[in-house]
């Protein structure tokens, strides 16, 4: 009798320790949840940003650029870098997505659990 009474103490301990965890990890990802979704929002508000001063600045250079001939060659030349540049910032703007993508997957998993 006294066996067994100890046998279920323990099973109601394990199982409120396993509740407990259970809510720690929900709080985790709950958390974890927040901030990824934040850091998605400053992301893609900064990506804006930085396409509008893009835009900004190129129409800028267009227009001072059209004023003169050498300017017009020097931009030639900065256009063909700039490609390098586009296929470089493409490609870790992806592995960037990618990173959120699986971040987000890992907290909906855990969400779930």
């Amino acid at each position: 009798k006294k066996d067994w009474d100890s046998v279920q103490r323990s099973t109601e301990r394990l199982k409120d320790q396993s509740r407990r965890h259970e809510e720690q990890m929900r709080r985790a990802g709950s958390a974890f949840h927040g901030v990824s979704s934040g850091a998605s929002e400053n992301l893609t508000s900064f990506k804006d940003r930085a396409v509008a001063a893009a835009t900004s600045a190129s129409a800028r250079v267009s227009a001072t650029v059209e004023q003169n001939d050498v300017l017009k060659r020097a931009h030639k030349m900065a256009q063909a870098g700039a490609a390098s540049s586009q296929v470089t910032f493409a490609s870790t703007r992806r592995i960037l997505g990618s990173g959120i993508d699986r971040a987000s997957a890992a907290v909906s998993y855990l969400g779930d659990e």
